[in-house]
């Protein structure tokens, strides 16, 4: 049911007599919301949040927000009319230049092309849940600045091919990947090979080695000190193992990969237990 007039009115008083202390907004309506309150947002709102739902209008309304740096969108799929204006809007939000420094795209399945078009420039950090990403190379060519990429559950799963064309010069900033898998999907560890979406060649299955393989042969390329962590066990990168304790990139690597544990997997009460297997390339 749409909102009263009246009742949006007192959402956007609320908004501008908070809008200094406002660092955060997080929407959750089955209606468009953002579309009335977008002109009431403080101009330096850092981070704004859908979850479950977002109408075409407010995808829209996006493009009327100023000086936005994080953009998180958890919101469920879907294959009527309204879903797929709301991923045209989406597009032209992404293809539009603008101060975005993170994006997270859960359960929602823009093509990766788009977020490489050129509008986000100034993206650092990337996360991909459940999306498509066939086009995450041409992406990832058109985000100079990215400087962390986040993959769980991805849609379909992770093949190594997908590192394997990555080149050097589409990562030129490029120092932390963390490659998470989903839970629910192991490799089939038989022979030959029944993975679903995966071509074994009539091999027995190699999933997982070849992954990581591929996950190494990227750190070994990458033009600046990549570190990639895969699922919350192996981290690899190029310096010596000595020097971990030190790195701050190992930090940060440990710490995007403890954020999935916490915020996507549902495991708040989990954290890495200092196990990580730590691996020179």
């Amino acid at each position: 049911m749409p909102y009263s007039e009246g009742c949006l009115e007192s959402l956007r008083s609320l908004l501008r007599v908070h809008s200094e202390q406002l660092g955060c907004v997080r929407i959750m309506s089955y209606v468009d919301l953002l579309d009335h309150l977008a002109d009431a947002l403080p101009s330096d709102l850092r981070r704004l949040e859908f979850e479950q739902y977002m109408a075409p209008r407010d995808a829209a309304a996006l493009r009327r927000t100023h000086g936005l740096k994080e953009l998180k969108l958890d919101i469920w799929s879907g294959e009527d009319a309204r879903h797929e204006q709301t991923c045209i809007e989406l597009e032209h939000f992404f293809r539009a230049p603008g101060p975005l420094e993170r994006l997270e795209l859960l359960g929602f399945d823009v093509f990766t092309r788009a977020l490489g078009a050129g509008g986000l420039t100034s993206l650092q950090c990337l996360v991909l849940g459940r999306c498509y990403y066939g086009s995450l190379r041409q992406a990832l060519a058109g985000l100079p600045c990215l400087r962390s990429l986040i993959l769980f559950c991805p849609h379909p799963r992770p093949l190594p091919e997908v590192f394997l064309q990555i080149t050097p010069a589409a990562i030129p900033t490029l120092e932390v990947l963390v490659v998470r898998p989903s839970l629910y999907e192991k490799p089939c560890n038989r022979s030959p090979c029944e993975c679903e979406n995966y071509d074994g060649h009539g091999t027995a299955c190699a999933r997982v080695p070849r992954l990581i393989t591929e996950l190494q042969g990227l750190v070994r390329r990458a033009p600046a000190p990549l570190h990639v962590m895969y699922g919350y066990s192996t981290m690899f990168f190029r310096h010596p193992v000595s020097e971990t304790a030190g790195c701050p990139l190992c930090r940060e690597a440990s710490v995007e990969a403890a954020a999935v544990l916490h915020d996507y997997d549902m495991l708040p009460h989990n954290k890495l237990d200092g196990s990580v297997q730590c691996v020179k390339v």
